[in-house]
């Protein structure tokens, strides 16, 4: 019956499959496929029949079927068998969706701190401004502070701690503290302080416990460039422009770093926001 069917060398074969001849000797060697003909001087010889065979198996890879799973649905499956098998298969793919989802937010996320910084340092402005800024829930790790940025803002702990709560963090971390008064004077005093890692969860927050709501509302905003230890002054400039202008700062404050250790090692790179909600304006007495 071969003899009157075309027969393909194994070069040809794996052209008409779009396949490598590798790829033909891998599924030979692990039982997937063998040749129609094998000649005296072992050259291997393929019928339209199997070209297929290898389509299918192309296919079934493609939709992620391991090869123990192609070789018992080709070999060994009856109705149920292949049911559960497309059952399977449908719940490792809404898992890879997932997966590439999540990626993709934290990609999306990364890429709109580098375009929101370049944005900063090109316009070069880091006069004080407002800001509206939405309610938003993020997850929240305590940490005593000791003002080494470097280090803490590239925590392993907080990873960590996120990681025990099966979740993933994306955009920018953050710092809170209760009191940017505090804050100012245990730095000058080189004491450390009580604060909280705040950042944005890729899933659902579940536990309410280390749940921290930002509140809708105006902010202060100030964008400080450069190293740390110099955000002080952009406090101090914040302070000033809110005096001035007779707003009424609260007591907590955010440091939201826009670009970081995360993104690049030159200091001369980095981007870091102030945010303080602003309770009111003062009016001016008459």
């Amino acid at each position: 019956m071969i003899n009157k069917e075309k027969l393909y060398s194994i070069g040809q074969a794996s052209n008409k499959a779009d396949v490598s001849t590798r790829t033909l000797r891998h599924y030979e060697t692990i039982g997937l496929i063998k040749p129609d003909l094998v000649k005296e001087n072992g050259y291997r010889y393929y019928t339209e029949d199997t070209i297929l065979l290898i389509s299918i198996i192309k296919y079934l890879q493609f939709m992620n079927f391991s090869l123990d799973e192609i070789r018992d649905f080709i070999f060994n499956a009856d109705y149920d068998d292949v049911s559960r098998t497309f059952n399977e298969l449908i719940k490792r793919t809404s898992n890879d969706i997932k997966r590439l989802e999540e990626r993709l937010t934290i990609i999306k996320d990364w890429n709109e701190l580098i375009s929101e910084a370049s944005s900063a340092f090109l316009i070069g402005n880091n006069t004080p401004s407002i800001k509206y800024i939405k309610e938003s829930e993020l997850i929240s790790y305590p940490m005593d502070f000791d003002f080494h940025y470097e280090d803490t803002v590239l925590d392993l702990d907080f990873a960590n701690f996120v990681k025990s709560k099966d979740n993933k963090i994306t955009g920018p971390v953050m710092f809170y503290f209760d009191s940017y008064i505090k804050r100012l004077k245990y730095e000058k005093e080189h004491r450390p302080i009580k604060g909280l890692y705040i950042q944005k969860a890729v899933k659902p927050i579940l536990d309410k416990k280390i749940t921290f709501t930002i509140k809708d509302g105006f902010y202060g905003s100030i964008y400080h460039f450069g190293k740390y230890e110099n955000l002080s002054k952009s406090y101090e400039k914040l302070r000033s422009w809110a005096k001035k202008y007779r707003y009424k700062l609260s007591d907590e404050v955010i440091e939201r770093f826009v670009v970081d250790s995360w993104t690049f090692r030159d200091e001369k790179k980095y981007v870091t926001e102030i945010l303080i909600p602003i309770e009111m304006k003062v009016e001016e007495n008459k």
